[in-house]
C-alpha cells in the first residue's frame, strides 16, 4: 500500500491547542523554561544534569552561558512536550536583568535557584522575586506580564546534608507564603532534577490553559532527540 509521506508531516488537527504553545508538524508542544540564580548556586550544573544527565563542576558564569544544552522531550499526560531550556546566572550585574528580560520573551515558566548550603543565597531569593515583579509589561511576553508567569523555587545541593544551612521545612514555608512550589534537588546525584522541570512544565500548561495569554513568540530548536522521553502524569505531580 502506498503511504502518503506528506500527510504524515502535518499537524494532527485533533491535538489540543494550548494557548501560547507552538505545536510542531511532529505534534510536539514547544515550551520554554528559564532557570535563573546567582553564580555559584548550581544553575548551570542543574541544567546540564537535566539536559545531558551529567554532573559538571567548575562553572562560574554571568549572563547566559555560551553553551546552552539542547532541548529535551518529556511526555506529560500523553502530551509530547519539547522543553527549550535557557539559563542565566548573575552576581548583582545589571546586564543579567537585560538577559532575563530578553529570555522571558520565549519562556513559559521560571525556575528560581538557590543554594541550600548558603544562607545568603536563600536570602537573596526575595530580591530576585522583587526584580521579576518590577519588569514592566512587554508586548513580546507570552503572558500579560511577568507577574502572571508561574515560578518554581528550587533548592540545589541537597546531597550536602552536613553543610546544609536552609532546611526543607523553612524553604517550603517561604515558598508557600510567596505562592510558589518548592523542590529540593541535587545536580550531583540527579535527585529530583527531572522532576523539577516536569513540575515546572506542568505548572506552565495549567497556567496557559486558564490565564489570558498572547500568541507565543520567539524561536525554538526542534532538533530530534534520540532517547525516548519518560512519561509523567500531572495528577501524580500535583
Amino acid at each position: 500500500m502506498k503511504v502518503d509521506v506528506h500527510s504524515q508531516c502535518h499537524v494532527d488537527l485533533t491535538m489540543e491547542r494550548i494557548p501560547g504553545l507552538y505545536l510542531t508538524s511532529s505534534n510536539l508542544y514547544l515550551l520554554g523554561t528559564l532557570t535563573i540564580g546567582e553564580s555559584g548556586s548550581g544553575v548551570t550544573s542543574l541544567v546540564h544534569r537535566f539536559a545531558w544527565d551529567v554532573f559538571r563542576t567548575q562553572h562560574l558564569t554571568i549572563g547566559p552561558t555560551r553553551l546552552e544544552p539542547g532541548p529535551k522531550d518529556i511526555v506529560l499526560d500523553n502530551l509530547k512536550i519539547r522543553l527549550a531550556n535557557r539559563h542565566v546566572t548573575f552576581l548583582g550585574h545589571r546586564r543579567a536583568r537585560f538577559y532575563i528580560h530578553l529570555l522571558i520573551q520565549t519562556s513559559h515558566v521560571i525556575l528560581i535557584i538557590f543554594d541550600t548550603t548558603s544562607e545568603q543565597s536563600f536570602t537573596n531569593v526575595s530580591n530576585t522575586l522583587q526584580h521579576l515583579n518590577e519588569f514592566p509589561e512587554d508586548a513580546h511576553y507570552t503572558y500579560q506580564s511577568v507577574k502572571d508567569m508561574p515560578l518554581v523555587l528550587t533548592g540545589t545541593k541537597c546531597d550536602l546534608t552536613e553543610q546544609k544551612q536552609v532546611t526543607f521545612e523553612r524553604a517550603n514555608t517561604f515558598a508557600e507564603q510567596m505562592g510558589l512550589l518548592y523542590i529540593e534537588t541535587s545536580a550531583k546525584t540527579g535527585e529530583n532534577v527531572e522532576y523539577a522541570y516536569v513540575v515546572a512544565a506542568s505548572k506552565a500548561i495549567q497556567r496557559l490553559r486558564t490565564c489570558k495569554v498572547k500568541q507565543s513568540a520567539g524561536f525554538f530548536s526542534v532538533a530530534k532527540q534520540e532517547n525516548p522521553p519518560r512519561q509523567w502524569s500531572i495528577c501524580a505531580i500535583c
